[in-house]
């Protein structure tokens, strides 16, 4: 690995990062191929994911088991907070799931 690569700060690592996840290589693959250390590439690749995890806003979403009622009248009600969505057909998971991200901007 050049000695460039080693002194560089978080910018450049977080370009290589950014590099890497959408090259759909492995860490050893990606780092032979650009002349990185491995060990040096997973410290900052690790760092930078950890800082990102705890920079996330809001509450984490968990969904609970939908379970129909007897006295269900045909169409299918998600509340969540004070808001109530009323669906025909119950919509798919990732659909309620990307529903549910748009609401929490």
């Amino acid at each position: 690995m050049s000695k460039r690569a080693k002194r560089q700060g978080r910018d450049f690592w977080a370009g290589v990062v950014a590099k890497f996840e959408g090259s759909g290589q492995t860490h050893d693959g990606f780092c032979l191929s650009r002349g990185l250390e491995v060990g040096t590439f997973r410290r900052w690749l690790y760092k930078l994911r950890r800082e990102g995890s705890s920079k996330r806003k809001g509450p984490v979403l968990q969904f609970l088991p939908l379970v129909p009622s007897s006295t269900s009248s045909g169409s299918v009600r998600v509340r969540v907070g004070e808001v109530e969505l009323s669906f025909a057909v119950l919509p798919t998971a990732t659909y309620l799931a990307e529903l549910l991200r748009l609401m929490d901007r």
